[in-house]
């Protein structure tokens, strides 16, 4: 049986903020071709990227350590957005014929075989984009006003002084 003493996890938990933390600035962030779409996605999914970056980007969720997650984004909304399209051309709902042992044809209305794949990829996109922050989540986001170059370097001086960088 434990007594006392320190724990791991002990202890109050900070509050949340609707801020992002950023103590340098944005200076250790480096954006830097993340605006432009890899070369070997398709025409569509460079299309999503062109138009969603700059905003993943501005909210800072899209850094090197996330382009994976962005282009699987940017593969499910083109995929989706196929969907949609064969969704169109075909109707929602097809005809089934069976014949039954004396030859009677009987007709059926069914939903269509990617009507239920198209509403679970939605779900999917969805999912992706709340990760990126690009769907709205009922109260705005607040962004760290910009600093001035003071603040930066005192920041830069905490960031050596404690050797971590955060933001």
């Amino acid at each position: 049986m434990g007594r006392g003493g320190a724990r791991i996890g002990s202890g109050r938990k900070p509050k949340p903020t609707r801020e992002f933390n950023v103590i340098d600035g944005g200076a250790s962030f480096d954006s830097a071709g993340l605006d432009l779409p890899p070369d070997d996605l398709t025409a569509e999914e460079q299309r999503f990227w062109r138009q969603y970056a700059p905003l993943a980007l501005e909210r800072r969720t899209l850094v090197p350590a996330t382009v994976p997650g962005f282009r699987l984004l940017c593969r499910t909304e083109a995929t989706l957005t196929r969907m949609a399209a064969d969704l169109l051309r075909d109707g929602d709902t097809v005809m089934k014929v069976t014949i039954d042992g004396s030859g009677q044809e009987h007709q059926e209305v069914k939903n269509h075989p990617k009507a239920t794949r198209h509403d679970r990829l939605i779900k999917v996109l969805d999912g992706l984009l709340k990760s990126f922050c690009l769907t709205p989540f009922g109260k705005p986001l607040t962004v760290a006003p910009p600093k001035t170059k003071a603040e930066q370097d005192k920041a830069k001086s905490r960031q050596a002084f404690f050797g971590v960088a955060r933001g």
